[in-house]
């Protein structure tokens, strides 16, 4: 365990830090390559919501992606989550209509099979939380729904036996739910904290699970809950954090810490904190970190090798500007880097990043959208910070594009999800696959 920082550092490491800021507010100007789109998915899903904290992108070890979003049916008013299933070539192997409701949350357990969770709705009134499982074929293997209009769900995951686990709400409380593998109710567990709700999970492969969310409104300050349990549902600990912050992900490093990553309000452009927070395993608050910078928020948090902490969003700055941010701290919480681009050369600034994803040799991939050129952004930087690559996928008669979740794929290829048409409500889905030229990897890595 990394022991917290202590209070009161020096005025040289202060200075020290303020220069390391300073100096990687924008990243190295080398001759960047934009890297080639290797296939695409259909664009003529129709997606009517999606949202800044879903993950609704998995893949596996062979390659295989699936993919969630939510439609609408013209004829009855409902809306409907339905998955896409790719093979590692860009086939379409499967499609399904999962069932009235909105998409939250895509995972694949060790077997391939995909695990999906959502708001379930009836024609068009929500009704509860759904929880599907689909072979690798396409087959439904088992599906639950919690027919309440107090339940919602927001996160899914797997352990190593295959059993299955989802974070929301039930009633005025954020729960934690398990499932074995065939479908059958393990146990549901509330966490004690009034008018909250849970955003994400991660679960270690002998069940032990760690959830976040937050307490109160989604339009005004909130708080954070963090939660530790064990395999048979007992919470371990939970801490409810004593400074305002909107919850948007979680990553755990190898010795079972929790890293949140949010922002400290939700109030529009040049407002709010890029925040993140880390906690012991053993749930002591370890340190919190915010960009002294304009206002933004972090969207999306992971943990390389070593446990250095990488997080990623937007920065904001008057006059509707804002930033890809990139930033990368020590396990202690020292500031490594930070990347923001908006500078000469690099064309694929002015957007939020809303995903980021840790590759071989921890080497940095972040996906999001540009408001100054409409389309997806997809970025790589080497672990030292240094910009490998940048791209952006400009589809023909698009007006906008925007990327919302990375998965990995073969070799160190990434897959893209994310809508075209709009970039929060109304739109069309699409996946693509964005390939990794290795020689210009290596000429890039120094």
């Amino acid at each position: 365990m990394h022991p917290p920082r202590v209070a009161g550092n020096s005025r040289r490491r202060l200075l020290l830090r303020a220069v390391i800021a300073l100096v990687g507010l924008s990243a190295p100007l080398c001759a960047v390559r934009a890297q080639s789109v290797a296939w695409a998915g259909p664009t003529d899903i129709e997606v009517e919501r999606l949202c800044d904290y879903c993950r609704t992108s998995a893949s596996d070890a062979a390659g295989n992606v699936a993919t969630l979003g939510t439609g609408y049916n013209g004829t009855n008013g409902a809306q409907y989550i339905f998955a896409l299933y790719f093979s590692a070539s860009g086939t379409l192997a499967w499609q399904r209509t999962v069932g009235y409701g909105y998409a939250y949350g895509a995972a694949m357990d060790p077997s391939g099979n995909v695990l999906i969770t959502g708001w379930s709705e009836a024609d068009p009134v929500p009704t509860g939380m759904s929880i599907s499982k689909y072979t690798p074929a396409g087959d439904l293997a088992w599906g639950r729904n919690f027919l309440s209009p107090f339940h919602e769900s927001s996160g899914i995951a797997s352990d190593a036996s295959g059993n299955v686990y989802v974070v929301g709400r039930r009633g005025s409380r954020m729960f934690v739910i398990k499932h074995d593998a065939v479908g059958t109710l393990q146990w549901a567990t509330d966490i004690d904290v009034d008018d909250s709700r849970g955003r994400a999970i991660v679960v270690d492969p002998g069940g032990e699970s760690v959830v976040v969310g937050q307490a109160g409104p989604d339009a005004a300050p909130a708080t954070t809950v963090v939660a530790k349990l064990d395999a048979a549902g007992t919470v371990l600990w939970q801490r409810t954090a004593s400074i305002a912050q909107h919850v948007y992900a979680l990553a755990v490093d190898s010795m079972g810490n929790p890293v949140v990553a949010g922002g400290n309000a939700y109030a529009g452009l040049g407002s709010g904190t890029f925040r993140v927070l880390k906690y012991s395993s053993a749930g002591d608050f370890l340190w919190t970190r915010d960009l002294p910078l304009q206002g933004g928020r972090a969207y999306a948090v992971a943990v390389d090798s070593a446990d250095h902490v990488v997080a990623a969003g937007t920065i904001d700055y008057p006059v509707f500007r804002s930033n890809l941010v990139v930033t990368k701290y020590d396990p202690a919480g020292e500031l490594l880097w930070i990347r923001e681009q908006d500078t000469a050369g690099i064309v694929n600034g002015n957007g939020p990043a809303h995903a980021v994803l840790i590759g071989g040799g921890d080497d940095v991939t972040v996906a999001g959208y540009s408001s100054r050129e409409p389309g997806y952004v997809v970025t790589r930087y080497n672990a030292a910070g240094a910009l490998m690559w940048d791209t952006r996928i400009i589809l023909p008669s698009v007006p906008f594009a925007c990327a919302f979740d990375l998965a990995p794929g073969l070799g160190e290829s990434v897959y893209v999800s994310g809508i075209v048409n709009g970039c929060t409500v109304g739109g069309s889905l699409q996946l693509v696959n964005v390939r990794n030229d290795t020689f210009l990897l290596n000429g890039f890595e120094g």
